[in-house]
């Protein structure tokens, strides 16, 4: 191959694999600001999947007093007294405690979403940089590479 040839191509195979990295950055930029989207979706629906769970465990723990004080009652023990009070006030306790539960665990799972979208961010932040770098560089090595070889590449012999 012709020496100017060979340079012309190394100049060619150069442009492209810049180009490369930079479209590279950008699109790995687009995926994370996907990303980033879909783990603030994913925070809400832990959210609303804790409310639901909670709401849920509240509405079972009214039943189960709603039960109690009847089966008392039934028995010809005063629901509002003694030991029936005492067992009801524990059942409204532990029910409370658990829907309490729920509600961290959706805001905990939330919390880590949203961690996740953050890194997300910066990544959609930083990629197209880096691609841009990694484009210069390229760049910046091929045109060193085609001078080299076009001064006739430590031959002594320059075309």
């Amino acid at each position: 191959m012709a020496p100017a040839v060979m340079v012309a191509a190394m100049v060619v195979s150069t442009a492209i694999s810049a180009a490369s990295a930079i479209s590279q950055g950008i699109q790995q930029g687009d995926i994370a600001d996907q990303n980033e989207a879909a783990a603030r979706r994913n925070a809400g629906a832990a959210l609303s999947s804790g409310e639901a769970e909670a709401a849920r465990t509240e509405r079972n723990t009214r039943r189960q007093l709603a039960t109690a004080e009847n089966t008392f009652g039934a028995a010809g023990i005063d629901p509002g007294s003694g030991s029936a009070l005492d067992a009801q006030a524990d059942m409204a306790a532990e029910g409370s405690l658990d829907s309490q539960i729920q509600r961290w665990r959706g805001r905990q799972q939330a919390n880590s979403y949203l961690d996740q979208a953050n890194v997300y961010s910066m990544q959609a932040g930083s990629a197209p940089i880096a691609g841009a770098m990694t484009g210069a560089a390229t760049l910046i090595g091929g045109a060193a590479k085609a001078g080299y070889a076009y001064s006739g590449g430590g031959t002594g012999r320059g075309y």
